[in-house]
């Protein structure tokens, strides 16, 4: 790994050293475009760079880089905790409950709840010193928290997201309750559903409902709808309400700006690859035969769409998270699902230059009018749907943001002027939904262009002005707050849903791949097949000998997909243990600033029943170290 890390650092240092003098130098005068700023520009080279780079790299070296340990400022204080595992069984039933007996037999009951030895779910509470001792002077137990779940197109760590994380509660004047969950594609759907859902259902038993909202970007905003999805069915308590920053909802890339070429963006269009491993790619379905590796038998016939006027069905896995007849699943693509109301509010964060940006305006429109944009035919019976359930719920409010010249996921690049107006938007949807949900006052960060809430304050409220991003919300009008935000942060009326492109797509196209998207992966793939042809055979031939040993088996014959680990256990063979990185940097970094995080402990009374429940058990929040983080 430490050649892999090294080759990496090779590759990016040059482009990180350019955006960092760029944005030092600055340039005061007003440009026309974002990338007339040398700093974005650097920023989005270097992120497209650090892509590049993953895709020469196996995903195996890869995720122990993002998801290593890194210091934090002293003014931040963050605390790692072990979710009990009490909590996974729980968090499994939930999910297969809302698959029904199809799905279920689909995908399988039991592999994604295996887990390597020594795993856990982790998560981090993140506050600032600062807000932590005034609410102990104070008394307060602490009515905001943001249960945040970040992204990375479901195999990249966090390492990237830390100092979002940190803004967010800064911004909020709060706390971040910030799980981990296992990667992709060693651990495909649903393994991280299970994950986040497991931390949420732990954190409802030392927090009220009403005190929680959601934050999630990309794939992690495709978390929050899964996970909004499974609460609403199963009658679990919802949030106050979610920020959905370029939520990546649409997995079978069905939607026309994804083949839409921008120089604005840094998400490669042609998706993600990776050298290959015994992890990715996995054997595609020649491969499988020869292998004489099992398919599962309620598995549904793999996609086949028309390309360059030839019917072709795709060989290959071409998502990292999910086998391809698996990707019109609701939890995976949350347009898909047969309705989107019933949610707690949603605010939708649209980058306008991002190659995901139609799947995400297309989100908003359905949440807030269910009815209006049904899944077809073929994906309700695929999912086991009628269109009785796309009227079920009502609406969902939802307060939608499109921001000029965007890129996806702009909080990302943290130091540029999107990045800002959408950190001050998400601590303001958050502020009026905790105190929607609370009915009293909410305090934000002081900042010029950020107030804070009364409980007095009514979404029925008429308010005329447009204003600037972080003003408070205006009325919703059919349930939707549709505002465009300039790249000075400037409101502006959306144009109606009749003029938006997202919006008027078929039905009938919506969940059935694009073929100039496709085209573009299975180009890009047989490059990579040619560059990697001598490495892809010895991953060939290690899979034959480990399939001459044998794997181990799971009960009642269930398959896992063909990248997960839990399939790949070769008899006989050790599953290395899990072990937390980064003990010599925690070390280091506690010599100099460890003793104050040594002093905050707050713990829960013994005594003390849990929010919505009355039989859970006592619950450490923050501690100083726990030995398994």
């Amino acid at each position: 790994m430490g050649i892999n890390l090294m080759a990496g650092v090779q590759t990016v240092a040059p482009a990180m050293g350019r955006t960092v003098l760029a944005s030092i130098r600055k340039k005061k005068e007003d440009t026309e475009l974002p990338t007339d700023d040398p700093g974005y520009r650097e920023t989005l080279g270097l992120m497209r760079q650090l892509l590049a780079f993953c895709a020469l790299s196996t995903v195996d070296n890869i995720q122990p880089i993002t998801n290593a340990w890194i210091p934090h400022p002293p003014s931040v204080l963050i605390n790692s905790i072990d979710i009990p595992p009490s909590f996974y069984p729980e968090a499994a039933r939930h999910i297969q409950q809302n698959f029904g007996p199809k799905r279920l037999n689909e995908i399988g009951k039991v592999w994604w709840q295996w887990r390597k030895p020594g795993s856990v779910v982790r998560a981090e509470w993140v506050e600032m010193k600062a807000d932590y001792l005034s609410r102990q002077s104070s008394h307060n137990p602490g009515n905001k928290v943001m249960f945040y779940i970040h992204g990375g197109a479901y195999f990249l760590g966090g390492i990237g997201h830390r100092p979002q994380i940190q803004r967010h509660a800064r911004k909020l004047k709060g706390r971040v309750f910030a799980p981990r969950y296992r990667l992709a594609p060693q651990f495909p759907f649903p393994c991280a559903v299970q994950d986040v859902l497991s931390a949420y259902l732990y954190l409802l038993t030392i927090q009220k409902p009403e005190t929680i909202v959601f934050g999630g970007d990309s794939a992690g905003g495709g978390l929050c709808v899964a996970l909004l999805l499974i609460l609403r069915d199963e009658g679990l308590p919802l949030p106050a309400g979610a920020s959905l920053i370029s939520p990546w909802v649409d997995l079978t890339h069905s939607f026309p700006s994804i083949t839409i070429p921008t120089e604005l963006d840094y998400v490669p269009s042609h998706g993600f690859h990776a050298k290959p491993s015994l992890s990715w790619p996995p054997p595609n379905a020649e491969e499988m035969k020869a292998l004489n590796w099992p398919i599962h038998p309620g598995a549904e016939p793999d996609i086949e769409l028309e390309i360059d006027g030839e019917n072709v069905i795709p060989k290959e896995q071409f998502q990292m998270y999910a086998q391809n007849s698996h990707l019109v699943c609701p939890l995976i693509s949350g347009v898909l699902a047969p309705s989107l109301g019933g949610l707690c509010p949603l605010q939708v964060i649209v980058g306008g230059a991002e190659v995901l940006r139609d799947e995400q305006i297309y989100l908003a429109h359905k949440a807030a009018d269910p009815e209006a944009y049904p899944p077809s035919d073929e994906i309700l019976l695929r999912n086991n749907n009628t269109m009785e359930d796309v009227g079920k719920y009502p609406p969902t409010d939802v307060q939608l943001l499109v921001f000029d010249n965007c890129p996806h996921a702009a909080p990302t690049l943290g130091h540029t002027t999107g990045a800002k107006y959408q950190y001050r938007s998400v601590a303001q949807f958050a502020a009026w939904a905790l105190s929607r949900a609370q009915r009293k006052n909410i305090d934000l960060q002081d900042d010029a262009s950020t107030h804070s809430f009364t409980g007095e304050y009514s979404c029925s409220e008429e308010r005329e002005e447009i204003g600037k991003a972080g003003d408070p919300l205006p009325a919703f009008k059919e349930h939707m707050i549709r505002q465009r935000v300039d790249r000075f942060g400037y409101l502006f009326p959306l144009r109606p849903a009749s003029e938006l492109r997202a919006c008027l797509v078929p039905k009938e196209s919506i969940g059935f791949p694009k073929a100039e998207a496709m085209k573009g992966w299975l180009d890009y793939r047989r490059k990579e097949d040619l560059k990697f042809a001598r490495r892809r055979e010895k991953v060939f031939q290690q899979r034959l000998r480990d399939t001459q040993i044998g794997f181990e088996r799971f009960p009642d014959g269930e398959i896992p997909p063909p990248s997960a680990l839990a399939g790949r256990r070769v008899i006989g063979r050790r599953i290395e243990t899990e072990k937390p990185r980064g003990k010599v940097g925690r070390g280091i970094y506690t010599i100099f600033f460890g003793k104050f995080d040594q002093d905050i402990t707050h713990t829960q009374s013994e005594n003390s029943g849990p929010p919505w429940k009355e039989d859970r058990r006592r619950t450490v929040i923050y501690e100083a170290r726990n030995p398994g983080a």
